[in-house]
């Protein structure tokens, strides 16, 4: 009863696990990209978006130029983030067998 309450769907394992491996796989292209393509991870969100993207700013010589403790900044801001991804669904799974 509890349960039908709180949470109002499922998520499948398949899915989650599918997640994770893109989750994980677009970790592997990120980091493939800040060390031969650095330019290619700067922000090209729209402006009112700008100020919460961790992704660098400026233009592609900016972007070029900046230290690796700005690149290692990002590599663990998208850790993290994956991280959410991963843990959320894993989570709501955890909750709902557990009830």
């Amino acid at each position: 009863m509890l349960r039908n309450r709180m949470f109002r769907f499922t998520v499948p394992l398949p899915f989650v696990l599918h997640l994770s491996a893109v989750v994980v796989g677009l970790l592997f292209v990120a980091e493939w990209m800040i060390r031969r393509k650095k330019w290619w991870m700067r922000c090209q969100c729209p402006s009112f978006l700008k100020r919460f993207c961790p992704l660098p700013k400026g233009t592609k010589e900016e972007v070029e130029g900046l230290d690796e403790h700005a690149w290692d900044r990002l590599s663990v801001c998208l850790f993290w983030t994956a991280a959410a991804y991963v843990l959320l669904p894993a989570l709501h799974g955890l909750l709902i067998g557990g009830m």
